[in-house]
């Protein structure tokens, strides 16, 4: 049993002839995570689940022609997965495949959100 605290950024600009948005997603997210298996030997593969919870933030601008519009909203945010990780030594583990299911609730709407994730892992001990 541990916990988790994930942060996130995803920017995206889409343009066609006087359209032009621009887009950018922040997270924050904390929770609990449980591994199924100890984390014994380094080189074998390991299983985890974690359940996080925080808030992420839309920030929309929009220009037709030359007229510009800009929203902004906040959201709450859940994530739900679970992860296989290798032992690479005593503090970091390399995340090799993360699948989660994170979805946001802009605009009086859900948005179901899927993430397929790799990286590496810092252990605190």
């Amino acid at each position: 049993m541990g916990v988790s605290l994930e942060g996130g950024y995803y920017k995206h600009t889409d343009k066609q002839d006087n359209y032009e948005q621009k887009s950018s997603l922040y997270h924050i997210t904390g929770g609990v995570s449980y591994q199924f298996n100890n984390l014994s030997k380094e080189g074998e593969l390991y299983i985890n689940s974690h359940v996080m919870l925080g808030i992420s933030r839309l920030s929309d601008e929009v220009t037709s022609g030359t007229t510009t519009n800009h929203n902004k909203e906040n959201s709450f945010h859940f994530n739900i997965g679970a992860s296989l990780n290798k032992r690479i030594n005593s503090y970091f583990l390399w995340r090799v495949l993360q699948a989660d299911y994170a979805p946001t609730f802009y605009y009086d709407a859900t948005q179901h959100n899927y993430r397929l994730s790799t990286g590496l892992v810092f252990l605190f001990r």
